[in-house]
């Protein structure tokens, strides 16, 4: 059974209101994106009306008699396709319990989760590496003054999620909101697979000469068509669930190419990989049916979640 079409326009509403918190209020530049407006009334109408195609990469999870879900999300995406397709529709309708690497929708966890992200005292970067960063905040229409108290990493991470504007994504429409945005229509209780500490942690550098090397290598990134063509290409894998493609990513990103760049993935992808594995193993022995929906490049190669939940006993089925 899919959402039915009230059913859709009440989630829609729920993900257009935390859209509107996550849009921010960034100032347009002549050569920038306009900012994200909230949809017309003909807009979500026309969304609800037509049937929306499944995204994304969903698995079940079968174990002691009951079926859980895994859903490899993006963390960006287009108004289009915070709609669900039916047999997303389906597995969220048969689970009690929707699992995110963080549990957007609990006030604490955020409150968390900003805290981490800021940084106290000053920049710790060289003087002229925070001249280029923030001479890219400025290309891409970010204000310096509502990212000037974070860490260079999330500044940087700032500045990425702007330039996919240039690609029409938009965080604000990422699968978590999305979903985030369902949940209490469905009557599914959230979770969070990590804890904000965990988690910044994980993305940030471990040391200042790491600092220095990920802020560089990020600005030549955004400087060249890189950055906008691996976002490009995530989002079209992702749009199309092309797991094929996404196996490939690292033939294609440019971004394991040095020791330091793999041991950034290391940290990022597989450590976290681990964790997660185990607390989705939890989730499913004590809630039973669960949803987890964690971001795309955990599902890939021998060390992604399908492949560490297979190892602990579940039978792993792709459904789309």
């Amino acid at each position: 059974m899919v959402l039915t079409r009230s059913l859709r326009q009440r989630a829609l509403a729920g993900v257009l209101a935390l859209s509107a918190l996550l849009a921010g209020g960034w100032s347009r530049a002549q050569d920038c994106p306009p900012p994200l407006t909230p949809p017309s009334a003909e807009q979500i109408a026309d969304l609800t009306r037509q049937a929306s195609p499944d995204r994304g990469f969903l698995w079940s999870l079968e174990r002691d008699g009951r079926t859980s879900h895994l859903y490899g999300t993006l963390h960006l995406g287009k108004l289009a396709w915070t709609v669900p397709g039916p047999k997303l529709s389906r597995a969220l309708r048969a689970s009690k319990v929707l699992a995110l690497e963080l549990d957007i929708s609990d006030p604490q966890v955020v409150q968390s989760l900003l805290a981490q992200i800021r940084e106290t005292g000053a920049s710790p970067l060289p003087e002229r590496l925070q001249q280029r960063l923030r001479a890219a905040a400025a290309a891409e229409c970010v204000p310096w003054d509502q990212v000037a108290d974070q860490r260079p990493e999330f500044q940087l991470t700032a500045v990425t999620l702007a330039l996919a504007r240039r690609e029409g994504l938009e965080a604000a429409y990422g699968s978590e909101v999305a979903l985030t945005g369902i949940a209490p229509h469905l009557g599914l209780r959230t979770r969070s697979l990590e804890t904000a500490d965990e988690q910044i942690a994980a993305l940030s550098a471990s040391t200042p000469d790491e600092q220095v090397k990920l802020i560089e290598a990020g600005l030549e990134d955004l400087a060249s068509v890189k950055a906008r063509r691996v976002v490009r290409q995530l989002a079209d894998s992702w749009a199309d669930s092309d797991l094929q493609r996404l196996e490939s990513y690292a033939d294609w990103c440019d971004c394991l190419d040095t020791p330091a760049e793999r041991a950034l993935a290391e940290r990022v992808v597989d450590q976290r990989n681990r964790v997660l594995a185990e607390r989705i193993d939890a989730l499913h022995a004590r809630e039973g049916r669960s949803f987890a929906a964690v971001g795309a490049l955990h599902m890939i190669g021998p060390n992604g979640l399908p492949a560490l939940l297979k190892a602990r006993g579940f039978t792993v089925k792709r459904v789309f």
